[in-house]
Parts: C-alpha cells; sequence; structure tokens
C-alpha cells in the first residue's frame, strides 16, 4: 500500500525510494518485492478521444512470489 500511495501522490520525489528495485531487459524498473511483471515494447498507441491507449508486446514476464495482489476499488484497499 505504501508504494502505491507513493506513486500516487502527485510531486512525490521520493517514490523511487519507497522499495528496492532492479531493471529489466527494456531497462524498465521491477520492484524486488513485486508479486511479478510483464515488461513490454511499445506495440501500437491507438487515440482515443482524450486518451491514448498504450498496447504492449510482452517480452519478458515472472512470478515473483506468492503474495496476494493489492486492490484498490472505491477509494479503499483490499487483498484478494
Amino acid at each position: 500500500m505504501d508504494l502505491a500511495r507513493g506513486f500516487a501522490t502527485p510531486k512525490n520525489s521520493k517514490k523511487w525510494e519507497i522499495e528496492p528495485y532492479l531493471f529489466g531487459k527494456k531497462g524498465n524498473p521491477i520492484f524486488e518485492n513485486s508479486i511479478g511483471f510483464f515488461e513490454c515494447k511499445k506495440h501500437k498507441i491507438i487515440k482515443i478521444g482524450d486518451h491514448h491507449l498504450v498496447i504492449g508486446e510482452v517480452i519478458d514476464f515472472a512470478k515473483i512470489n506468492n503474495s496476494k495482489p493489492l486492490l484498490y476499488f472505491n477509494g479503499k484497499y483490499d487483498k484478494l
């Protein structure tokens, strides 16, 4: 929850200091305590109204541990 809150807080200059991370094959940060990750390269960007849908091609993935995923809904955190 601390990591999610840190990245959701605007202008948080210390968000990358919350959890240790390493870099994946494409140079993207991967948090060491994550449940897992998908690392993608950009495949296509589609403009939808005032948003952009970014479609990625998975180039690497892994399950790191067996923790339960964190959910956020209706202003509250929970686990499955």
